[in-house]
């Protein structure tokens, strides 16, 4: 058996290839069982560390597909981060991270890449150059702007924003005809871009925790959104086109100003309304309410 075992690691040794990425997993203090394999490379990696700067050694794993390195306290990515460009995911959520070198706009593989946790303040317009994302989470991060060449990310349909420094009205977004799932919430915006409505393919749009003071009419246009969230805003009226969203199911208005409610009869799929906390002194005649009605803390509830 003794003899068998030191066989093997003579021809482990000997593999010039699987050589080469274990020494670099050692190099990095990872046990090379931890990491999988295919055909003597690394595919798929994750690693913790203790802060500073993510090792720069990570970039010579060239075939890497998938890595995470969360919740590790990291600072500072290395500059030639673009050299890992057959990654696919890419998670550097729960850091403390600053900044995104350039170089990452050259791994136009990557289909996923969380940066949520940071203290991200600004991304490089070299992220539009990653032709093929689909899924993009800069959540809970201190963005205040976003780069103008988002509308290149052609094949994103999950963006979320929320928990940001956001106060202008993003109409870097609205470029991107791709989303399906739009997340804003928790953010300084005042009012949403009139351009929104150009997002044709929107399922889910989280607008809620803003300081919007109204919708704009072109959200009539959002015909396949299921689920808006408006609520802890300033919102006095919505926009009559609202009633254009034939497919909307969840709608949430909860704690703004509103104090009339139009009819919403042609929203024939509305399952769930949440009009908590407004200022609702009537409803539309003959209003038929949804499944899931709320309207508690509103003057209507005295007046009757």
């Amino acid at each position: 058996m003794k003899r068998f075992l030191l066989t093997a690691l003579i021809l482990l040794l000997a593999h010039p290839l699987l050589a080469n990425d274990n020494d670099i997993l050692r190099k990095l203090g990872v046990d090379p069982s931890a990491a999988a394999w295919e055909n003597g490379r690394v595919v798929s990696l994750v690693m913790t560390g203790g802060g500073g700067a993510v090792p720069k050694e990570i970039c010579k794993l060239t075939h890497l597909k998938h890595l995470s390195i969360n919740r590790s306290d990291y600072e500072i990515l290395p500059k030639n981060l673009g050299r890992l460009r057959r990654l696919e995911t890419l998670d550097l959520s729960h850091n403390y991270l600053r900044s995104v070198p350039r170089s990452g706009g050259r791994l136009k593989n990557l289909r996923e890449l969380n940066l949520s946790y940071n203290l991200l303040t600004s991304l490089p317009d070299s992220l539009g150059n990653l032709e093929n994302l689909e899924r993009l989470d800069l959540s809970r991060n201190d963005l205040e702007r976003l780069p103008s060449t988002l509308g290149s990310l052609t094949r994103l349909e999950d963006l979320n924003l929320n928990f940001n420094c956001l106060e202008k009205s993003a109409p870097e977004v609205c470029a991107i005809k791709s989303l399906r799932r739009l997340d804003l919430s928790m953010n300084l915006m005042k009012y949403l871009p009139e351009n929104i409505g150009d997002l044709k393919n929107l399922k889910f749009l989280d607008v809620s925790y803003n300081r919007l003071t109204l919708l704009p009419d072109s959200i009539g246009n959002l015909k396949h959104v299921e689920t808006l969230f408006a609520s802890d805003n300033i919102i006095k009226t919505l926009p009559p086109a609202i009633t254009d969203m034939g497919e909307l199911e969840d709608l949430n208005l909860a704690s703004n100003g509103l104090a009339i409610l139009p009819d919403l009869s042609p929203l024939k799929r509305l399952k769930y309304l949440n009009l908590y906390g407004n200022e609702i002194i009537s409803l539309p005649q003959g209003f038929d309410p949804p499944k899931m009605f709320v309207l508690d803390r509103n003057p209507i509830l005295k007046l009757r």
